[in-house]
């Protein structure tokens, strides 16, 4: 059963071109991390500069896999953290392939 993984920030008004800069190069820190294929993209239309984060898994199994190496400290401290003030929100998905 394939799992996508997204992570939406909405930027405050404003900040949509530093969200976009700093959702690539967390994107490229996790791709080279963990070893993922990710990818961002900038939504087109509703909220201004809104981004995502999308990666796909083979099974629940392998997503629960990177977050446990997400909360791993040498991990974690090897990735970008957001601007401050730059996002008004973060939500992170799963999507359950039918």
């Amino acid at each position: 059963m394939t799992v996508m993984f997204s992570r939406i920030g909405t930027p405050h008004a404003g900040h949509q071109q530093a969200a976009m800069v700093y959702a690539k190069q967390r994107c490229e820190a996790v791709n080279k991390v963990f070893a993922l294929h990710a990818h961002v993209y900038a939504r087109f239309g509703g909220p201004a500069g809104q981004v995502v984060m999308l990666e796909t898994f083979e099974n629940m199994a392998a997503l629960e896999k990177l977050k446990l190496a997400s909360m791993d400290p040498a991990n974690h401290a090897k990735l970008p953290v957001a601007p401050e003030g730059v996002f008004q929100s973060v939500e992170e998905h799963i999507w359950i392939e039918l």
